[in-house]
């Protein structure tokens, strides 16, 4: 079973703190490809798939955890409806074996804006597709 872990240095990496998960499944479901992005405001988000909705632990929803404490709590929001299960070679115009390869979260690079943007694919129409959310 894999989750999505946290830990920080405060002193460039000489000492780290405890890995913790940055949130717990209390079914045990498996969290993977995990992407970070810190804002001009200080705050931390790690987007990251998760199938805590499925019992079968085979669908998947992404969500996006941010903490506004560096790390010693999150809020969590979920981008998808509904749990998809991933499939491969539903789309002739993206890769058709991988799953992930769109995923990932920002800030604003010029340091104006606070906040973040996800993209990450989603399959829940059947067919694969990119979505964006900001938050």
């Amino acid at each position: 079973m894999g989750l999505v872990i946290f830990a920080k240095s405060i002193d460039q990496g000489r000492t780290w703190t405890s890995a913790a998960p940055v949130r717990s499944t209390a079914a045990h479901r498996e969290q993977f490809l995990p992407s970070a992005a810190v804002d001009r405001d200080g705050t931390l988000a790690i987007c990251y798939f998760d199938r805590r909705n499925d019992p079968e632990n085979n669908g998947v929803d992404h969500y996006c955890s941010a903490s506004r404490d560096q790390g010693a709590s999150f809020t969590h929001l979920r981008n998808t409806s509904e749990p998809f299960t991933p499939a491969h070679l539903t789309d002739g115009l993206m890769d058709p074996v991988n799953f992930g390869d769109y995923d990932i979260v920002s800030s604003d690079a010029t340091g104006s804006n606070a906040g973040f943007f996800s993209s990450f694919q989603t399959q829940s129409t059947g067919d694969a597709n990119i979505v964006g959310v900001r938050f």
